[in-house]
């Protein structure tokens, strides 16, 4: 049986330490069979998780650690150049894709016998199509999603963890406002190093968007954040032991 774990956050600091002391108490043991680490070390992890983020913009986005021998798990310079790979879609050559790409100028590439073959864009934009949907007022609907995941990306040896960033526009009823929610799916998840730092990218991003759609009637708003595998393994894990005191 799997056991779903529910988390709710005041911000992304909040929501780090909780789901730290967390996994300690509904995480499983996993052995990694294939992927990173593969047959290299056990690890451990929820089955499944969701984290509510109410109010993601509160400063600083990431957690501030005062225990000695534990090392931050991110810093801002971190989030500054992961909130520019978001907005670009700058893909080296040692890269299949980035999570810029796939929100800004997703592209095509046939996959076969392990071999990528040449991009060709899809020739649209995601994130600007979005933010253009926002800009009219178009607040009714369900429909203003950014995907990650392509199909052919069971082809390839490391395909992205971040798999969709969904968004929705929800009335205030206190202040008459709507407030601009994302909704992101990780398929794996790091829980020390990559939680904060993706969910302070994010913020970000969604904060860019707003700063884009200019309109007085759509405010930031929460971050409901869900994954199946959200783990930690290796030193994180000591780390993540003495910061809870755990033996």
């Amino acid at each position: 049986m799997l056991k779903p774990v529910y988390i709710d956050a005041t911000d992304i600091s909040d929501a780090w330490h909780q789901a730290i002391y967390a996994i300690f108490k509904h995480g499983s043991e996993y052995e990694v069979q294939k992927g990173s680490f593969a047959n290299e070390e056990k690890r451990l992890e929820f089955d499944a998780v969701t984290i509510r983020i109410r109010n993601p913009g509160t400063r600083p986005l990431i957690p501030i650690i005062d225990v000695a021998g534990v090392p931050p798990p991110s810093d801002l310079k971190a989030v500054e150049d992961y909130l520019s790979y978001l907005l670009t879609d700058v893909v080296q050559k040692n890269e299949t894709y980035t999570y810029g790409e796939r929100i800004n100028n997703p592209k095509l590439r046939v996959i076969k016998d392990g071999l990528v073959g040449e991009a060709v864009s899809m020739q649209c934009n995601p994130l600007e199509m979005v933010i253009e949907e926002y800009k009219k007022g178009n607040f009714g609907q369900n429909q203003l999603t950014m995907e990650i995941g392509m199909p052919s990306d069971l082809q390839i040896s490391d395909p992205p963890c971040l798999r969709l960033i969904d968004t929705k526009a929800r009335l205030d009823k206190n202040t008459g406002k709507y407030k601009l929610h994302f909704a992101i799916y990780f398929r794996s998840w790091d829980l020390w190093g990559g939680l904060p730092l993706n969910l302070a990218g994010l913020q970000q991003m969604k904060e860019y968007m707003l700063e884009c759609i200019n309109r007085d009637d759509l405010v930031d708003g929460e971050i409901v954040a869900f994954s199946k595998g959200l783990h930690i393994y290796g030193n994180s894990l000591e780390y993540a032991r003495i910061l809870t005191h755990q033996q």
